[in-house]
């Protein structure tokens, strides 16, 4: 009788064993998905915030632009703009030119 109490009871933890192995093959790529997914939303937050803040920007300059006209002629000559019958006159002399001039006897 002992015999088979030992045999039963190696079963049960054998079993046991089983069933514990195959729930944690079971849950564990769901937990790895599960921080993933909550990876991969806190890098989204973060793309969220920063666009949020560039859309910020950009409305702050719209309004600029029909608010603030000193800032439209401002970006406008950023640009290389000019107004008409506005002459503009470039420099075609380098500074890397004229230290090798110098430079010659």
């Amino acid at each position: 009788m002992n015999y088979w109490v030992t045999i039963y009871r190696s079963a049960v933890i054998v079993a046991i064993i089983l069933v514990t192995i195959a729930t944690i093959r079971i849950f564990v790529p769901k937990i790895q998905q599960y921080h993933e997914s909550y990876r991969k939303r806190a890098e989204y937050q973060e793309e969220n915030r920063r666009l949020a803040e560039d859309v910020k920007g950009f409305r702050d300059k719209q309004e600029r632009f029909s608010s603030d006209p000193g800032f439209v002629e401002t970006t406008a000559r950023e640009m290389g703009m000019i107004k008409p019958n506005e002459v503009k006159f470039k420099s075609t002399n380098d500074e890397s030119n004229t230290e090798s001039k110098q430079e010659q006897p």
